[in-house]
């Protein structure tokens, strides 16, 4: 077995999904409350909730492991959770939290854009 498979089968366990959101996490963690002013959607500000920084990480992971695979489909759901993850500042709980997410999304958005350009 190649070392990309070993990530899923350690964080499928702890798989949710929240409307269309997809994230790894050992509790399920709350969708950020939001409203709308005129027909522009604001959210609120985030609430820190503990095990937070793991399910960042470990959907993280998740991520690059869907990208390995060419599964662009459902790494679309889970980009659009860890987007909502990030704190006021843009980044996530932790640095080291921060460098994987980031390095999922950096990934999925030039996937995306070469996609879009051979079209």
């Amino acid at each position: 077995m190649t070392m990309h498979l070993y990530i899923p089968i350690q964080v499928y366990v702890f798989f949710f999904t929240s409307g269309e959101f997809v994230y790894w996490a050992v509790k399920p963690i709350p969708v950020n409350p939001t409203f709308i002013v005129n027909t522009v959607h604001f959210q609120k500000p985030r609430i820190i909730y503990p095990h937070e920084a793991a399910a960042v990480e470990a959907t993280g992971y998740a991520l690059m492991v869907y990208l390995a695979n060419n599964r662009m489909k459902e790494a679309t759901n889970i980009m659009k959770w860890l987007q909502t993850m990030r704190n006021t500042i843009g980044g996530f709980g932790s640095t080291k939290v921060s460098i994987k997410s980031m390095v999922a999304i950096c990934t999925i958005s030039i996937r995306a854009a070469l996609h879009i350009r051979m079209l």
